[in-house]
């Protein structure tokens, strides 16, 4: 039996016994994982292995990735590997179940300790009759959650693409496996490096994190965090250089200066109006569109819906950013 969640949530194993509902015990179960314990002891085992459970069981299920056996001690004394008889394999292949007859009181079982290379799951089973009782004792698996350093913050913030140039990183970068980047929980696709930039995409604030996905089919994951809008940091830059009055001006206005547009610095062309705009070419897709653009290019594109700009070599959303990244 295999349950998968998208939410946390506790699994509970109902045990009865042989011919009648005679035990009603609710066993706790906890999710298998690759950070599972690798030695587990078992104290006073006395206490569960009853004298009058004869059949009692040790089952072990064990993580693949180990490279040998589990070994079983009893009474700090190692068992025969071969007496942990193989049973049965997980469905996805990852898992070994191993069992192995461990005696009772009588047999003065006092404490069980198994150890392996790799993530090992412990349950004893006991039936006498119709009674019977079963449980892990090994405690819960965890995964490992790695922090996430921000280089280029600004105000110890996560920073948007129009307003930082953020770069995300896990905090331990000794894994070698495939890497995958998370936005708002879908998986960004094409990112396989550990680390990530925020790109111009990025311009609303979302949820990050990482997974490592191990050779082994573990998986790591980092802590998510947030990006916001970071606000700039210095005024607007005023030195506009030398005056260069301009030249041309349209307007619609009764009230225009008398030396517009002449007071307008470094202006070409100067617009002015209190009930119009300005209206540029507009065209779907000018990558296709306009067969030899030529650098400094400005259309609107109807199907990406932003104003583009030809830089020399590719189009471009021309997008709000701050100016001044590094304070």
């Amino acid at each position: 039996m295999k349950v998968n969640t998208t939410k946390p949530a506790y699994v509970f194993l109902k045990n009865f016994g042989n011919t009648a509902d005679n035990t009603c015990n609710l066993v706790q179960v906890p999710p298998v994982g690759c950070n599972g314990k690798t030695d587990i002891m078992i104290a006073d085992a006395s206490r569960v292995v009853e004298a009058n459970f004869s059949t009692t069981t040790l089952l072990l299920m064990a993580r693949n990735s180990g490279t040998s056996k589990p070994e079983v001690y009893i009474n700090e004394t190692l068992r025969a590997a071969a007496s942990a008889d193989k049973t049965a394999s997980s469905s996805d292949g990852k898992w070994t179940i191993y069992k192995m007859k461990i005696g009772n009181a009588t047999n003065n079982v006092k404490n069980v300790r198994v150890v392996y290379d790799g993530s090992v799951q412990v349950q004893l089973l006991g039936a006498s009759g119709d009674a019977g009782y079963g449980g892990y004792y090994n405690g819960f698996a965890q995964s490992a959650l790695f922090d996430i350093i921000v280089e280029n913050p600004r105000f110890n913030q996560v920073c948007t693409s129009d307003t930082g140039n953020t770069i995300l990183k896990p905090e331990l970068l000794n894994y070698v496996g495939i890497y995958k980047w998370y936005k708002n929980n879908v998986l960004i696709e094409g990112i396989n490096t550990q680390t990530y930039q925020l790109t111009e995409n990025d311009t609303d604030p979302a949820i990050y994190r990482m997974e490592v996905l191990m050779p082994d089919g573990c998986s790591y994951y980092t802590e998510t965090i947030q990006s916001v809008k970071c606000p700039c940091s210095k005024e607007p830059n005023n030195n506009v250089g030398v005056l260069y009055p301009g030249i041309v001006g349209v307007s619609t206005t009764d009230n225009v200066d008398k030396i517009w547009p002449n007071n307008v610095n470094n202006a070409f062309l100067s617009l002015k109006s209190n009930d119009k705009g300005l209206v540029i070419t507009r065209i779907p897709d000018p990558e296709t569109s306009i067969i030899s653009p030529i650098e400094g290019m400005i259309v609107y594109d109807t199907d990406d819906n932003c104003y583009k700009l030809f830089d020399g070599s590719v189009w471009k959303c021309l997008r709000k950013k701050c100016y001044d990244y590094d304070n």
